[in-house]
Protein backbone atom coordinates (compact mmCIF):
# COMPACT_ATOMS: atom_id res chain seq x y z
CA UNK A 1 0.00 0.00 0.00
CA UNK A 2 2.84 2.45 0.81
CA UNK A 3 4.50 2.03 -2.60
CA UNK A 4 1.19 2.52 -4.39
CA UNK A 5 0.48 5.64 -2.34
CA UNK A 6 3.91 7.04 -3.22
CA UNK A 7 3.37 6.37 -6.91
CA UNK A 8 -0.01 8.09 -6.82
CA UNK A 9 1.50 11.13 -5.05
CA UNK A 10 4.29 11.37 -7.63
CA UNK A 11 1.86 11.05 -10.51
CA UNK A 12 -0.45 13.65 -8.99
CA UNK A 13 2.47 16.04 -8.45
CA UNK A 14 3.60 15.61 -12.05
CA UNK A 15 0.12 16.12 -13.45
CA UNK A 16 -0.24 19.23 -11.31
CA UNK A 17 2.96 20.65 -12.79
CA UNK A 18 5.06 20.07 -9.70
CA UNK A 19 8.09 17.85 -10.04
CA UNK A 20 9.34 16.12 -6.97
CA UNK A 21 13.03 15.66 -6.35
CA UNK A 22 15.02 12.92 -4.63
CA UNK A 23 17.83 13.28 -2.10
CA UNK A 24 20.27 11.96 -4.73
CA UNK A 25 19.19 14.67 -7.17
CA UNK A 26 19.75 17.34 -4.51
CA UNK A 27 23.22 15.91 -3.76
CA UNK A 28 24.06 15.90 -7.49
CA UNK A 29 23.21 19.61 -7.62
CA UNK A 30 25.39 20.23 -4.59
CA UNK A 31 28.24 18.27 -6.18
CA UNK A 32 27.91 20.47 -9.28
CA UNK A 33 28.04 23.52 -6.97
CA UNK A 34 24.51 24.50 -7.97
CA UNK A 35 23.63 25.41 -4.41
CA UNK A 36 20.66 27.67 -5.19
CA UNK A 37 19.12 24.98 -7.42
CA UNK A 38 19.67 22.41 -4.68
CA UNK A 39 17.90 24.66 -2.18
CA UNK A 40 14.96 24.98 -4.57
CA UNK A 41 14.89 21.22 -5.11
CA UNK A 42 14.53 20.74 -1.35
CA UNK A 43 11.17 22.49 -1.54
CA UNK A 44 9.93 19.72 -3.81
CA UNK A 45 11.49 16.75 -2.07
CA UNK A 46 9.28 13.74 -2.73
CA UNK A 47 6.81 13.14 0.11
CA UNK A 48 7.50 9.41 0.30
CA UNK A 49 11.25 9.69 1.03
CA UNK A 50 12.00 7.47 4.05
CA UNK A 51 12.78 9.54 7.15
CA UNK A 52 11.97 12.62 5.09
CA UNK A 53 12.31 15.13 7.94
CA UNK A 54 15.76 13.84 8.90
CA UNK A 55 16.86 13.85 5.27
CA UNK A 56 15.61 17.42 4.90
CA UNK A 57 17.53 18.56 7.98
CA UNK A 58 20.77 17.09 6.67
CA UNK A 59 20.31 18.37 3.12
CA UNK A 60 19.46 21.83 4.46
CA UNK A 61 22.61 21.58 6.54
CA UNK A 62 24.67 20.75 3.45
CA UNK A 63 23.13 23.68 1.57
CA UNK A 64 23.94 25.99 4.49
CA UNK A 65 27.50 24.63 4.63
CA UNK A 66 28.00 25.22 0.90
CA UNK A 67 26.76 28.78 1.41
CA UNK A 68 29.39 29.22 4.14
CA UNK A 69 26.67 29.50 6.79
CA UNK A 70 28.55 27.22 9.17
CA UNK A 71 26.57 28.08 12.31
CA UNK A 72 23.26 27.27 10.59
CA UNK A 73 24.73 24.07 9.15
CA UNK A 74 26.05 23.01 12.56
CA UNK A 75 22.66 23.63 14.14
CA UNK A 76 20.79 21.63 11.47
CA UNK A 77 23.14 18.63 11.72
CA UNK A 78 22.94 18.67 15.53
CA UNK A 79 19.15 18.86 15.37
CA UNK A 80 19.16 15.77 13.15
CA UNK A 81 21.48 13.96 15.57
CA UNK A 82 19.24 14.85 18.50
CA UNK A 83 16.40 13.07 16.70
CA UNK A 84 18.51 10.17 15.41
CA UNK A 85 21.92 9.84 17.15
CA UNK A 86 23.20 7.24 14.68
CA UNK A 87 22.43 9.23 11.54
CA UNK A 88 25.44 8.88 9.22
CA UNK A 89 24.51 11.92 7.10
CA UNK A 90 24.43 14.16 10.16
CA UNK A 91 27.84 12.93 11.35
CA UNK A 92 29.18 13.47 7.83
CA UNK A 93 27.80 17.02 7.84
CA UNK A 94 29.31 17.83 11.21
CA UNK A 95 32.62 16.50 9.94
CA UNK A 96 32.42 18.96 7.04
CA UNK A 97 31.75 21.85 9.43
CA UNK A 98 34.43 20.81 11.93
CA UNK A 99 37.08 20.40 9.24
CA UNK A 100 36.23 23.85 7.84
CA UNK A 101 36.70 25.21 11.38
CA UNK A 102 40.04 23.39 11.54
CA UNK A 103 38.84 21.26 14.45
CA UNK A 104 40.53 18.22 12.97
CA UNK A 105 39.96 15.82 15.85
CA UNK A 106 36.20 16.43 15.95
CA UNK A 107 36.03 16.28 12.16
CA UNK A 108 37.85 12.94 12.16
CA UNK A 109 35.61 11.54 14.90
CA UNK A 110 32.40 12.48 13.05
CA UNK A 111 33.80 11.21 9.73
CA UNK A 112 34.63 7.88 11.38
CA UNK A 113 31.09 7.66 12.78
CA UNK A 114 29.64 8.30 9.32
CA UNK A 115 31.77 5.55 7.75
CA UNK A 116 30.86 3.12 10.53
CA UNK A 117 27.16 3.89 10.15
CA UNK A 118 26.83 4.21 6.35
CA UNK A 119 28.45 3.18 3.11
CA UNK A 120 28.14 6.27 0.91
CA UNK A 121 31.37 7.08 -0.96
CA UNK A 122 31.27 10.66 0.32
CA UNK A 123 31.64 9.34 3.88
CA UNK A 124 34.89 7.55 3.01
CA UNK A 125 36.13 10.55 1.02
CA UNK A 126 35.52 12.83 4.01
CA UNK A 127 37.30 10.40 6.30
CA UNK A 128 40.25 10.45 3.89
CA UNK A 129 40.35 14.25 3.91
CA UNK A 130 40.26 14.29 7.70
CA UNK A 131 43.08 11.73 7.89
CA UNK A 132 45.08 13.80 5.39
CA UNK A 133 44.54 16.95 7.47
CA UNK A 134 46.00 15.12 10.46
CA UNK A 135 48.99 13.88 8.48
CA UNK A 136 47.87 10.24 8.50
CA UNK A 137 48.81 9.62 4.88
CA UNK A 138 48.48 5.82 4.88
CA UNK A 139 45.02 5.93 6.45
CA UNK A 140 44.01 8.79 4.15
CA UNK A 141 45.03 6.74 1.13
CA UNK A 142 43.02 3.73 2.36
CA UNK A 143 39.88 5.80 2.91
CA UNK A 144 40.18 7.66 -0.39
CA UNK A 145 40.78 4.42 -2.30
CA UNK A 146 37.69 2.93 -0.64
CA UNK A 147 35.71 5.98 -1.76
CA UNK A 148 36.88 5.58 -5.36
CA UNK A 149 36.08 1.87 -5.30
CA UNK A 150 32.56 2.71 -4.16
CA UNK A 151 32.21 5.43 -6.82
CA UNK A 152 34.91 5.80 -9.48
CA UNK A 153 33.57 9.26 -10.39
Amino acid sequence: MGVLTGLIRDLTARLGGRRSSTPDQVRELLDKREVDQAALALNSLAPHVPDRELVLLCLRGEVAFRRHEDEAADQLFREALALAPGLADAHYGLSLVMLAREDQESALRHAQFSVNLGSAPRFSAQLGLCQLAQGNHVRAKEALMRATRLDPH
